[in-house]
């Protein structure tokens, strides 16, 4: 509507509530005079409330044959959040391989990309057999680096070996031949990337 109809619109809305008010309080005069004392006289509010006048508004527009007024929505739809460890812009590689090269050699790509808590598999020397004894670690409690870099897996001759597994996983291997040292990390997919969910120690 434009701001001159809209200014009308207000001045005969101002002008009703003046005539409302003065039926409620008495309108009639006696010998010339208001039958009401100065301080009775009813305050007109100088602005009126913007629901009212969208309201009337609305209504004048249908009287008239315009478009009816559509009121705005303050709303907010609910918009998912995407986790910053599975938006796929913060992957360092799109194939596995690299992705773990990048991982290994870089703790903040590793504190990015673990789930947490962090379930850590150990295995205990225990009789009559070794047992696992698994805990949840929270992000405060992990110490970094989880894997050795590739530098350190080479001065300590670790072969390294990844294996597919069920539901998209992948088990990452790292060993020592002809020793009992024997660490795994174990990732599942996360949107475009992946994520460290467990570790196993079972050198004995």
């Amino acid at each position: 509507m434009p701001r001159a109809a809209a200014s009308r619109v207000t001045s005969k809305l101002t002008g009703w509530l003046w005539a409302r008010r003065l039926q409620r309080y008495g309108g009639g005069t006696a010998g010339g005079s208001p039958r009401w004392r100065s301080e009775e006289i009813p305050r007109v509010p100088s602005r009126i409330p913007p629901r009212v006048v969208a309201s009337l508004i609305a209504a004048g527009l249908v009287a008239c044959g315009g478009e009816r007024a559509t009121p705005a929505t303050t709303g907010r739809a609910d918009v998912p959040v995407a986790d910053p460890a599975r938006d796929g812009g913060t992957c360092p590689a799109r194939d596995f391989a690299a992705f773990f090269a990048a991982f290994s050699d870089d703790s903040a790509v590793q504190a990015r990309h673990t789930r947490f808590p962090l379930e850590r598999v150990t295995v205990v020397d225990a009789a009559p057999e070794p047992r696992d004894s698994v805990e949840r670690v929270g992000r405060a409690q992990l110490r970094l680096p989880l894997v050795p870099p590739a530098a350190r897996r080479a001065a300590d001759s670790l072969q390294l070996r990844i294996e597919p597994r069920a539901g998209g996983e992948l088990l990452v291997v790292l060993e020592r031949p002809n020793t009992d040292y024997q660490l795994a990390y174990v990732f599942e997919p996360a949107g475009a990337c992946w994520e460290l969910v467990r570790t196993e120690d079972r050198s004995l």
